[in-house]
């Protein structure tokens, strides 16, 4: 331990800039990892957010034939995820008209919905108000354009095969999402759903129990039970995708414990699997933004720390010599790599935390806790690995392979990489080339949205000639940097001379070399 000990305080006595260069690599990397794994996660939470907001009715559960609608509402108001249920009826009309002006206008057969107290207290987005009273006989607003009437009017409902009756009109409203709150649940897809009833009168529960209950008896086919549900949105997930899981495993248990007597619109997760196809973006900018970031960051410091791996293999040989065994030359070479991880590893996340500040306002991104924790560890833990592989690795390596003397002295020319051998910078380039020309000649599409599709995807195929393009000019200017520094060393020594002298030489060959 003493000589680990004596080993790093010789590190920073004598070689600070090595430790320091690598440790700004991996801050480099850490701090890319932290920043945009943040913005993912605050991305994609503000995308469940903004999914669940738009949505005022979670779930819709529609009793089936014969069903009891009290043991339903009880069900659903027990289902673990349920924060609270209301119970709403549906009735089928024959028809409607009015006399206003000594004119009578007739409107064709529609709903009469029974709402229970509370409902649009608790369902504030399911009703749009136009004219009157909240609460009472609410006529929907194309109805009362139909029949020419307004707050104040009487309107006669007729049920089939009983007397009409006569309502006064005590308020207009509107259907936000008329789709989904006229409709029945499991009438298929868009193309084959019964169309949306323009003519729709709402009433206070008791009062359509009072009219439409003797119309449940003789046509209970004309009548329907519901439970409108609003989930616990606090218990969901801050990722759409997970968030959509979770909706949908409980709707499909609430199904399984009904056993037949019901069915569940889950609109919530309608509107999260929406919200989950514009999360791949965010990930789709982390995996070309964020990984390749990391990986140059980890490619140079690999390369900073490898520029004093022949002082390196001969600071081996020398301890080696005086009785240090490879366990203890890996225990050193590991110290090293952990005070490098630290440091960069700090200082990343402390850059991550004032570009969030800076450019978001929010040092986490705008993501959670949770979620800004967890990518700053997962951001940490990649410097750890990247500082392992660029200290410990190659020291274990050498200690393994080399002897006490061949670690001391270096012989021959380094050989070139085998993609340089191979051409495959050149090959990426090309390959780049022609996929780009491929893609445009077809119309270069990133998003795909079929018509009639509910949900995006993505063309990965477009990301294929950017991705080779960024291989392939990497590559290609590392063999470029190859040529200059060796076929042409003749000139970047005489671009030296003017600061080097006599030794211009002699330092264009150490460069080179490193």
């Amino acid at each position: 331990m003493n000589l680990t000990l004596l080993w790093v305080r010789g590190l920073l006595a004598r070689r600070p800039g090595r430790i320091a260069a690598t440790a700004i690599g991996v801050a480099i990397a850490v701090s890319l990892l932290a920043s945009i794994g943040a913005f993912l996660s605050g991305s994609t939470a503000a995308m469940t957010e903004r999914a669940i907001a738009g949505v005022p009715l979670d779930w819709q559960v529609q009793a089936q034939a014969g069903a009891d609608p009290g043991a339903l509402l009880a069900a659903v108001r027990n289902h673990p995820g349920v924060k609270q249920a209301l119970p709403v009826a549906y009735a089928q009309t024959a028809g409607y008209s009015a006399t206003v002006g000594g004119t009578t206008n007739t409107a064709s057969a529609g709903l009469a919905i029974g709402l229970p107290d509370g409902y649009r207290s608790t369902y504030p987005g399911e009703l749009r108000q136009f004219v009157g009273a909240t609460s009472g006989v609410l006529v929907a607003q194309q109805m009362a354009a139909n029949l020419g009437v307004t707050t104040g009017g009487t309107i006669t409902v007729r049920r089939a095969g009983l007397a009409p009756v006569r309502l006064n009109v005590d308020g207009i409203v509107d259907f936000p999402a008329a789709a989904r709150f006229l409709g029945p649940i499991g009438a298929g897809t868009a193309a084959t759903a019964p169309p949306v009833p323009d003519n729709v009168i709402l009433l206070p529960a008791a009062q359509w129990h009072t009219l439409f209950d003797p119309l449940a008896a003789a046509r209970p086919d004309l009548v329907r039970a519901q439970v409108h549900a609003e989930l616990n949105h606090a218990s969901l997930p801050r990722d759409p995708t997970a968030a959509f899981v979770r909706v949908e495993g409980l709707a499909r248990n609430l199904e399984t414990k009904l056993s037949g007597t019901g069915s569940v619109g889950d609109n919530l997760a309608f509107a999260l699997d929406k919200a989950r196809g514009d999360s791949l973006y965010a990930r789709l900018a982390f995996l070309f933004l964020g990984l390749p970031g990391a990986l140059i960051a980890g490619l140079v410091t690999a390369s900073i720390a490898s520029a004093g791996s022949d002082r390196r293999r001969r600071d081996q040989g020398l301890l080696r010599a005086r009785g240090a065994t490879t366990a203890t030359l890996v225990r050193i070479a590991s110290v090293e790599a952990a005070l490098v991880a630290v440091v960069g590893g700090v200082v990343g996340l402390g850059a991550a935390l004032v570009i969030g500040r800076t450019a978001f306002g929010s040092a986490s991104f705008g993501a959670g806790v949770s979620g800004a924790l967890t990518w700053s560890i997962g951001a940490f833990v990649v410097g750890v690995i990247i500082a392992a592989l660029a200290i410990v690795l190659p020291a274990w390596r050498d200690a393994r392979s080399l002897t006490v003397a061949a670690a001391r002295q270096t012989v021959g020319r380094a050989r070139s990489p085998w993609w340089m051998r191979y051409g495959l910078d050149l090959i990426a380039l090309v390959a780049a080339g022609l996929v780009f020309w491929g893609s445009g000649s077809n119309g270069y599409h990133l998003v795909l949205a079929t018509e009639g599709t509910p949900q995006v995807s993505v063309n990965y195929w477009s990301f294929l000639a950017p991705l080779l393009a960024w291989i392939g000019i990497g590559l290609f200017a590392w063999r470029l940097a190859e040529l200059a520094l060796g076929r042409g060393g003749r000139g970047l020594a005489g671009l030296l001379r003017p600061l080097t002298g006599e030794l211009s030489g002699t330092v264009a060959a150490s460069m080179n070399r490193q």
